[in-house]
């Protein structure tokens, strides 16, 4: 299975992509989709390959979500996905793609296969609807 998500956002590609990846700490919501118990991490992603996807909360705590496996500004931004209690490992490529002053932006996630629980696709399924809704009206408040 393959989770596929596509929305458009009224952004050069650039700017598209330095929000989704640079700044996901300004939009993620971690009120409902953390890994941390509390609701008061923030996500953050380093922008580099090799670099991770993790949240911290206020305390210092810290959960790492993934590791980057794709660096490309204004284009792609891939990253590993580690399920929690040792499930796997699934994968995230976040593609930009230009269409005049819009961006397209697909959203792929894939390997569930490599879990232990693959039917975990499904909550993840409607689980970036909502997150991907958070990117959105950032992208279009922060115009």
């Amino acid at each position: 299975m393959i989770i596929h998500k596509t929305v458009t956002v009224g952004r050069p590609s650039d700017v598209a992509f330095k929000l989704f990846a640079d700044q996901i700490g300004a939009w993620w919501p971690s009120h409902t989709h953390s890994f941390i118990e509390g609701g008061n991490a923030t996500c953050h992603l380093e922008p580099k390959v090799g670099g991770r996807l993790f949240e911290r909360n206020p305390e210092g705590k810290e959960y790492t979500i993934g590791e980057v496996t794709a660096y490309e500004p204004g284009k792609l931004v891939a990253f590993s996905w580690n399920h929690e209690a040792g499930k796997g490992t699934t994968q995230v490529e976040v593609r930009f793609t230009a269409e005049g002053d819009h961006t397209r932006i697909d959203l792929k996630h894939f390997g569930w296969e490599n879990l232990s629980e693959p039917k975990m696709a499904e909550g993840y399924d409607s689980g970036w609807d909502t997150v991907l809704g958070y990117f959105l009206v950032a992208a279009n408040e922060n115009k």
